[in-house]
């Protein structure tokens, strides 16, 4: 029966949730629990990584489902309440994206208990970032063994800023204070834009931050990536080397973003879901990916609850020392 004039549309079957606020999930893991409530509710902000992820998706299962998918930004919690609203939804075909980075280890267990697991999507890698050159603090960083050099020798220890306490970087950057307790001293900032901030002010000399935080500046003269913290050398930078390559041995942690949906979602949708995230792989969606700094990985369930069941940070053994955290 066709509606009467002016009625609003039914609403969509599908509803995808981005269960972070507009200023990104290493945002709302780099800062105090007291602060987290006034930055979930900013509305507006330059598009997170997240947000970047969560569009394309929204596009790539539309025209795979050949439906409507609605996007909806739910950021109470910064994530940790997402499951169990999606629990108790009356539209069962809702669906979840989790960033990995966002996410600490209990919360992961419950989750698991919760959620089913639909896909892997994407991994965003972590780089180290120094001050391209300037005049300003202790610029110049030439090379891995010139920042080394620095800790080693200097008698206050060389500060390197992380996107915030849970995030992977931080992980990393308590790994280099493990091996180089008296030269390395991990500082904590509010989401990745504020660690890139501390170079260019010179809070910092270095900082560990995803590369999709990166990518918009790649061109500004005042920061320069000094190398990934991946196994082989990144497709969209090929000229910067590895962690391992310059001599620091490390995993290969890094954030990663994957779909959730709820537990009782019955097969057929699922199977559909995976039909339509096909489109993930074509190569204009790869590239538009790659140019924002993420590495498409799109691999099944199985994959994705492997990859939750132990988490990047878990690969970093070293523990995170306490540090004092510039707000």
């Amino acid at each position: 029966m066709v509606g009467s004039a002016g009625a609003a549309p039914p609403p969509a079957q599908w509803l995808l949730i981005n269960p972070y606020p507009a200023t990104g999930a290493q945002d709302i893991a780099g800062i105090n629990p007291a602060s987290r409530a006034s930055r979930a509710m900013q509305t507006y902000a330059t598009p997170s990584a997240v947000d970047i992820v969560a569009r394309q998706l929204q596009q790539t299962l539309a025209h795979g489902l050949d439906e409507t998918m609605d996007l909806e930004r739910n950021p109470r919690g910064g994530g940790d309440d997402a499951a169990d609203d999606l629990t108790k939804a009356p539209v069962t075909a809702r669906i979840l994206l989790l960033a990995g980075s966002g996410l600490g280890g209990e919360r992961v267990l419950q989750l698991l208990r919760t959620l089913q697991p639909v896909a892997l999507l994407a991994r965003a890698p972590v780089v180290l970032v120094v001050n391209g050159g300037g005049s300003e603090g202790e610029g110049g960083t030439a090379s891995i063994a010139d920042l080394l050099h620095k800790a080693r020798s200097g008698r206050v220890p060389t500060a390197v800023g992380t996107p915030g306490e849970r995030s992977v970087g931080h992980a990393i950057a308590g790994l280099l204070h493990a091996q180089w307790p008296k030269g390395i001293a991990p500082v904590a900032f509010n989401g990745g834009n504020g660690a890139l901030r501390g170079i260019i002010s010179a809070q910092v000399v270095a900082s560990l931050v995803p590369l999709p935080t990166v990518m918009p500046f790649v061109t500004d003269p005042r920061i320069r990536i000094l190398a990934s913290a991946t196994a082989t050398r990144l497709p969209m930078l090929p000229a910067v080397p590895t962690l391992r390559e310059s001599g620091i041995a490390v995993a290969e942690p890094g954030g990663w973003y994957g779909l959730f949906a709820p537990a009782r979602l019955s097969a057929a949708p699922l199977q559909r879901l995976s039909t339509a995230l096909t489109g993930w792989r074509d190569a204009s969606t790869r590239q538009n990916l790659q140019v924002r700094g993420f590495m498409p990985d799109c691999q099944d369930a199985a994959a994705l609850r492997r990859l939750v069941g132990n988490p990047p940070e878990s690969a970093i053994s070293a523990p995170t020392p306490p540090v004092a955290s510039p707000r």
